[in-house]
Parts: structure tokens; sequence; C-alpha cells
């Protein structure tokens, strides 16, 4: 095994017994918060997309895409809907199939996110794809969608005692009014 994965497979595990915390899921030790960036009409003119850590204990966390699907390092994606007129879809997909390293290969990347820490995105209208010109009511909210990992894969880091991002999250809903 490489030393340098070794080592942090070795301080995440240390971490996670020190915390007194044991190799249970960790969906419920992250939380998504969704902030708007100024605003131009009574829209906003784009999003800070917030990941934090709320558990006791370290967790290990890839960069995830900003509006783009993809699986490899998981994603986040703004949805929104207004009223009176639905958007039709938007977004991007990323195509970078093929073959992947294997998961303590990966992981070598993913971020450390320390009890309490934050991972912070900020997208813009361009980046986040989406039309503010309409009149009516703006609802905002996010969604993080973990990265791809296999069960199997998923067993080999809790048996080093990694915890790492598994389950999907939302964050709260914002309303915003464009007048005429």
């Amino acid at each position: 095994m490489h030393a340098a994965i070794k080592n942090l497979l070795l301080v995440a595990a240390a971490s996670t017994l020190l915390s007194g915390q044991g190799t249970s899921s960790s969906g419920s030790a992250l939380e998504l918060r969704l902030s708007p960036i100024g605003a131009k009409g009574g829209v906003p003119e784009g999003f800070v997309f917030s990941i934090v850590n709320t558990s006791d204990h370290d967790m290990l966390l890839p960069i995830p895409e900003l509006e783009c699907t993809y699986p490899f390092n998981g994603y986040i994606l703004l949805r929104l809907v207004v009223k009176p007129l639905p958007l039709a879809g938007r977004g991007c997909a990323i195509d970078r199939g093929g073959n992947w390293p294997p998961i303590l290969e990966r992981a070598k990347s993913w971020k450390v996110l320390h009890a309490g820490e934050t991972m912070t995105l900020k997208g813009d209208r361009k980046k986040l794809l989406f039309d503010d010109t309409m009149i009516g009511t703006y609802e905002f909210w996010s969604e993080y969608v973990p990265p791809l990992v296999s069960p199997v894969d998923a067993n080999l880091l809790r048996g080093y005692g990694v915890e790492f991002a598994d389950r999907p999250l939302q964050s709260g809903h914002l309303k915003f009014v464009r007048k005429p």
C-alpha cells in the first residue's frame, strides 16, 4: 500500500477511535448549506454551497463537481422552481468513464474534513445555468450526491476506520421574488 494513503488511513482510523465513534455510516455527520451571493432584480447573483462536518471526528470527502453529475467525486446540484412558470431541465454531465483507480488510490485525493470544518464551493449564474429573467417566485435548494463507492470498497474503507461521505444531502429551501 502506498505510504501516503497508509498514513492517511491510520490517522483517520486513530481519530475515529479516539473520538469514540465506530465505523457506522456517516451520512448524518454532514450538513449541506446554501447561501445566496449578491442580488440583481431580487434574485441572487450566485450561491455558496457549504458541506459542514457536524460530527466530532474527521471525515474524508472528495471535492464534488458543481452543477455537473460525476459519480467519481460526487456532485452538488442547484435545484430551482420558478412560479408561475416551471423551468426546463438544466445542468451538464461529465462523461469521464473508463477504469477508475482502486478506492485506496481515489481516497488519496479526498480532503480530510475535520470536526466542525466546512468545505465551500461557489457558483455564479453562468456556472449554475439558471435564468433569472422571469417574473415570479424563485425557490432554490441544493442537493449533494456522494461519490460512487461500491459496497466492497465501502467495507474496505470502513475496515480501516475511515469515515466518508456516503449519503445524499439536501439543503434548506430559499425563496426570492422578482417583481416587474
